[in-house]
């Protein structure tokens, strides 16, 4: 009996080594297939923070979360800044869904270590510096680890969150093998990539369901009104790589429906630092019109197109150094 638990034991532990062995080269398969992809058909995240992180070079960045992504008609943006400028310069949006302000900064760091840009346009608020969630704001850029700056982003996670991403890493990429894979296998001559990525919102809801949605939106965001020291902190020392290396930036608050939210955070930072802030997060004209919103914290397309007509405008003054 005795020999028989012996030979059951033993077996369990070559499966359960075999099962590790497995996912571990699994992993490396996934890591090694995604870091060689551009952007191919529909993004993933870690399609384009490899190519935000390794190969971007615009002249323009607008960066931040899923408001930077869909308020911000990227290609008007550019099109004035080149009549403006008398110039040919390109632009890229950064923004992406469900992400907050230190995931931006350090992808924007890696840009910079490239190529700098004559302007970055950085749109954040207050709410973001409320929030930390590890798993999705880090987990998409920590196979970058052998680039500097995202390792220097694991290492200022406290202990438990870079324990709890080595613990995540083997699952999430095996949980993610198939798709990887069969990105990775496609011809390199059916990569695209887009240096003009805007988001597109067109449905809208209807203004007493927009209400309820900035009634509730208000009621979360204001409660949360702790600032999260390592985001801060991000925000605060990439001010001040951009006041050092001498790049034009431009902190933005883009528009939220009636909101009551404030940003004194990100107002006085940019003061400590220099560094021009242009708060548009309550603009009566967009408030007047629910036709204009896809939800109480984005615009859709047609709103977005009203708002980035607005926002040139305030952008103007700053153009003048980036000419």
């Amino acid at each position: 009996m005795r020999t028989e638990m012996q030979k059951f034991i033993k077996s369990l532990f070559f499966i359960l080594v075999g099962l590790v062995v497995v996912c571990v080269l699994v992993n490396i398969i996934c890591i090694r297939g995604v870091k060689n992809m551009g952007y191919i058909g529909e993004e993933t995240s870690i399609q384009r923070s490899n190519y935000i992180i390794n190969k971007l070079e615009a002249d323009v960045l607008i960066v931040g979360a899923s408001k930077s992504l869909y308020d911000y008609v990227a290609q008007n943006i550019i099109d004035s800044i080149n009549d403006y400028c008398k110039t040919n310069y390109s632009i890229y949006n950064m923004g992406e869904n469900g992400r907050v302000v230190n995931i931006g900064v350090y992808r924007a760091e890696a840009v910079m270590k490239r190529k700098l840009p004559k302007l970055i346009i950085l749109d954040t608020e207050e709410f973001e510096f409320s929030l930390q969630d590890m798993d999705k704001n880090v987990f998409h850029i920590s196979i970058f680890s052998d680039n500097d700056i995202v390792q220097r982003c694991i290492n200022s996670l406290p202990l438990k969150d870079r324990i709890l991403l080595s613990k995540y890493s083997i699952y999430k990429y095996n949980n993610r093998f198939l798709g990887l894979a069969k990105s990775s296998l496609k011809s390199p001559k059916e990569k695209i990539i887009p240096q003009n990525v805007q988001g597109r919102l067109d449905t809208q809801l209807s203004k007493e369901n927009l209400e309820m949605n900035a009634q509730r939106k208000n009621q979360t965001n204001s409660a949360n009104d702790t600032i999260i020291g390592q985001t801060a902190r991000s925000f605060e020392r990439f001010l001040q790589m951009c006041k050092d290396k001498k790049v034009q930036l431009l902190v933005v608050t883009s528009p939220r429906y009636h909101t009551i939210q404030k940003n004194i955070y990100v107002e006085k930072t940019c003061q400590k630092y220099d560094i021009p802030y242009l708060n548009m997060q309550d603009v009566d004209y967009l408030n007047k019109h629910h036709e204009y919103w896809k939800d109480a914290s984005h615009l859709n397309y047609k709103g977005a197109e009203v708002y980035t007509k607005m926002f040139i405008k305030e952008l103007k003054p700053y153009l003048s150094k980036i000419k």
